[in-house]
């Protein structure tokens, strides 16, 4: 991350992990990282050191540190790092708190080009993604394998659900005042790479083969809110390359949470964004909203299938 960006959700006292991960697609017990592996398998059969790059609350570091040898966990906020220790007490994760671009400066010489698996999760958009591709061709091994993800705006996925939809949208448009303006902020950068579905992360030749591009769902925007909220003009960026392969996947199943009540919603909203508050002005204009959105999804008490757009980058190091 820059350092403007990593600010943003350096997090503190006041950020709910526990919310955050109670209200986010669950694909631990998916499918999802089994996609991840065959291909690494694919490559190499060496499974000694991972990285986890802005782990969070460590909840990808977990699930590697079932399979690797040896996890370096890193973030940018000391209270991710905090979180995630206390999280997970697993002899093999090692905490790092710097940023992804001054991680082969924070880590031993000895594990520079010796990792088998990069994975960066939900994270990529606040990077400067040129830097970070470099720093990642560093850390990893000729046949390592690095694996980006990131999902984004929930689709109300069952058939009569799109007032829903158009509701849910106005309401985070409206949560999202909080942090304008975006113009000339490191979030302008950020948001534009989630509006381009990562395509704007380049896979230099020199550093990189197999580019594989998988996305879920893209019939419907990656990006947390409707471009017509941002106050400036949201443009598409791409640094796919001639052999990139892209693999495009409308799948309404994938990921998807069929027991979504208007309290899950409200509580994915808070925790979508560090807000310093969500009792505020803004707040108070958003539970009449709520209430149109409960109506629309079929009254009190009602519940829905919530899936997601989701995009996944593969590559290996030549």
């Amino acid at each position: 991350m820059s350092d403007s960006a990593s600010t943003t959700f350096d997090g503190g006292a006041e950020f709910d992990w526990e919310n955050y991960m109670a209200h986010r697609p669950d694909y631990t017990t998916s499918k999802f990282y089994d996609l991840v592996w065959a291909y690494h398998k694919r490559h190499s059969d060496s499974y000694v050191l991972a990285h986890d790059i802005g782990t969070g609350p460590g909840n990808v570091a977990e699930v590697l540190a079932k399979r690797f040898q040896r996890v370096i966990a890193s973030d940018p906020s000391k209270f991710h790092i905090d979180t995630a220790r206390q999280r997970i007490n697993h002899p093999s994760v090692i905490y790092k708190h710097c940023r992804a671009e001054d991680l082969v400066n924070a880590i031993d010489t000895n594990d520079l080009g010796q990792a088998d698996l990069v994975t960066v999760a939900e994270c990529i958009p606040l990077m400067h993604a040129e830097q970070a591709m470099a720093v990642f061709a560093k850390l990893l091994r000729p046949g390592g394998t690095v694996a980006i993800w990131f999902y984004g705006r929930p689709i109300f996925a069952e058939k009569g659900q799109e007032k829903s939809q158009a509701i849910y949208e106005r309401i985070v448009g409206k949560a999202f005042e909080r942090i304008l303006p975006l113009k000339g902020s490191p979030m302008e950068r950020a948001f534009t790479t989630i509006a381009s579905w990562l395509d704007v992360v380049p896979f230099p030749q020199e550093n990189w083969t197999d580019v594989e591009r998988i996305k879920w769902n893209n019939d419907m925007p990656l990006s947390f809110l409707d471009k017509k909220y941002f106050d400036f003009e949201l443009e598409y960026e791409s640094a796919v390359g001639p052999a990139d392969k892209i693999d495009e996947r409308k799948d309404r199943d994938f990921w998807a949470k069929d027991d979504c009540g208007i309290e899950w919603v409200k509580r994915f909203i808070d925790a979508q964004w560090p807000w310093r508050t969500t009792n505020d002005d803004i707040g108070a204009q958003m539970e009449p909203m709520y209430e149109q959105l409960e109506t629309a999804m079929g009254g009190k008490g009602s519940k829905t299938k919530i899936a997601w757009p989701v995009v996944l980058l593969l590559a290996t190091r030549r």
